[in-house]
């Protein structure tokens, strides 16, 4: 794939057929067969991560200026923007594609709704995590009510219930689990209490 700058994030539809990266003020599609060109969007400031949803019918991407773009990939339409008053990295679409959770370097969690554009619920971790922003990462569990979290430099993760808001737990030991794929996978590193809990 020829890329015009180095990319800052990369994602694979879930049907695998097309490559979506974002940097230098553009997100592109590549066709991950071969590699050809798709398409180039302009997105000034939305350079740090970008993720498909689940059905594949929408990109979502953040940036340092603390705004997340939701774009239609059929019409290229730009759709939802999202303000979120922090610089912004990690992003992900829940199970159902009703909602958009985003990851700040004020170290807090937010919960969007993509129907309206209103936040449903937002996490600020207070456990020395300050700058963690870039590097939380997050795995929804079941139908999408409760969400395991992690960031790569810290041993405690935290159990979320995004419907309500309250975190349900901090769990010690955590480290690297929740980028384990599935959640058959997830659970055998989970402490039991965690385990039985979410499963």
């Amino acid at each position: 794939i020829d890329h015009e700058a180095r990319p800052e994030d990369v994602a694979y539809s879930l049907s695998g057929d097309i490559l979506a990266t974002v940097g230098d003020r553009f997100l592109q599609l590549f066709a991950s067969q071969d590699g050809s060109f798709i398409y180039k969007m302009r997105l000034p400031g939305l350079r740090n991560a970008v993720a498909f949803s689940q059905d594949g019918r929408l990109l979502a991407c953040s940036g340092s200026v603390g705004r997340v773009q939701v774009v239609v990939l059929k019409s290229r339409a730009k759709t939802l923007q999202f303000d979120c008053q922090s610089p912004t990295t990690p992003v992900q679409f829940n199970p159902d594609d009703s909602a958009l959770i985003t990851g700040h370097d004020d170290s807090s969690i937010q919960l969007w709704d993509l129907k309206t554009g209103r936040q449903i619920a937002k996490l600020t971790i207070e456990d020395g995590t300050s700058g963690f922003g870039d590097q939380f990462e997050f795995r929804f569990v079941g139908d999408g009510k409760l969400v395991l979290i992690g960031a790569d430099q810290s041993s405690i993760g935290w159990l979320w219930n995004a419907t309500t808001g309250k975190l349900v737990r901090k769990i010690d030991g955590y480290a690297g689990v929740v980028k384990k794929q599935g959640q058959d996978k997830l659970l055998r590193y989970l402490p039991v209490k965690v385990a039985r809990f979410v499963s």
